[in-house]
């Protein structure tokens, strides 16, 4: 009750939204391109995975902080592996169409996107799709009848039903996640066919590598203190500590991550010096004093803000 701000949560309902509503948008706008540009897909399936992945830290987060989530948690990884077997279809249509001869693809995209609801044709954009997030309702009924309408589809040709088999396996998966949407939604709902999900064993190596990184880093602060008797030892300390604690979860991105923020500490160590020795000794106003940091802050400020 006096950790649960509800950050995480929030975090993870976005997450699972803009996920579930790129890979939906994706899949469906792979039904209506060329032969020769389905291979561009590929570098985004792999982002998407990867982005996927990187779930799990956020789980774990919202799982600690919200106490009401623990025992319904399996609903969560449930949903991760919606996401997986989603990627999955998607990426066999992909290959499928890619090596159809182009009238037969065209036809067979066209029969199955004819048998799915507009409401999915016209998935939001990353951007929009947080309103997912708030109510997930309808696009987990879409998903259920696009489902039922291509598992009754009268199929042809066995290409055809490859088609809709893997469509109706990634429609499935993108119901899986918006599964565990609902449930970081509306944690009181009751969400059918959760108990049969899969026993989930954590990987506990991630965690243990983090808190040795703690260990080393805090260990080496404070050493350096020590022996360099250092008297501003206690902010280096707070601020390592602070550093190494976040940067511990960002997973794949924690190298670039890391290395970015010590070339803008080590610019910001150089500003800092030049505006306090060259700049301030010869200013005597608050404005002055003022304009002078804004000469540094403002610039940084919106470097910190690009992507």
């Amino acid at each position: 009750a006096g950790t649960d701000f509800g950050g995480a949560r929030r975090r993870l309902a976005v997450q699972f939204a803009e996920l579930s509503a790129e890979i939906t948008r994706r899949l469906f706008g792979t039904f209506s391109l060329g032969g020769r540009e389905l291979p561009e897909t590929r570098p985004v399936r792999r982002d998407l995975v990867r982005r996927v992945i990187a779930l799990d830290p956020v789980i774990d987060q919202a799982l600690g902080e919200s106490s009401d989530l623990r025992h319904r948690s399996p609903i969560l990884q449930a949903a991760v592996g919606g996401l997986f077997a989603a990627l999955s279809g998607w990426r066999m249509v992909a290959v499928h169409l890619e090596r159809l001869p182009s009238n037969q693809g065209r036809r067979e995209a066209d029969i199955v996107l004819g048998n799915i609801p507009q409401e999915l044709r016209s998935v939001p954009s990353e951007g929009e799709a947080k309103s997912w997030a708030i109510d997930p309702s309808g696009a987990r009924r879409a998903c259920a009848a696009a489902a039922r309408a291509l598992t009754t589809l009268p199929n042809d040709t066995p290409s055809l039903q490859l088609l809709a088999d893997q469509t109706t396996r990634a429609l499935i998966g993108v119901r899986r996640a918006l599964d565990g949407l609902l449930l970081l939604a509306d944690p009181a709902r009751r969400i059918p066919g959760s108990a049969s999900a899969r026993l989930y064993v954590p990987d506990l190596l991630p965690s243990l590598l983090d808190g040795a990184r703690v260990f080393v880093t805090i260990g080496a602060v404070e050493l350096f203190w020590i022996v360099t008797e250092w008297p501003n030892g206690p902010q280096a300390l707070v601020f390592a500590t602070i550093g190494v604690i976040l940067f511990a979860q960002r997973a794949d991105q924690a190298y670039a991550t890391v290395m970015s923020f010590m070339v803008g500490v080590a610019l910001s160590a150089v500003f800092a010096a030049i505006v306090e020795f060259a700049v301030l000794p010869g200013v005597a106003t608050f404005a002055g004093f003022g304009l002078a940091i804004g000469l540094v802050l403002v610039p940084a400020g919106a470097l910190m803000a690009q992507p």
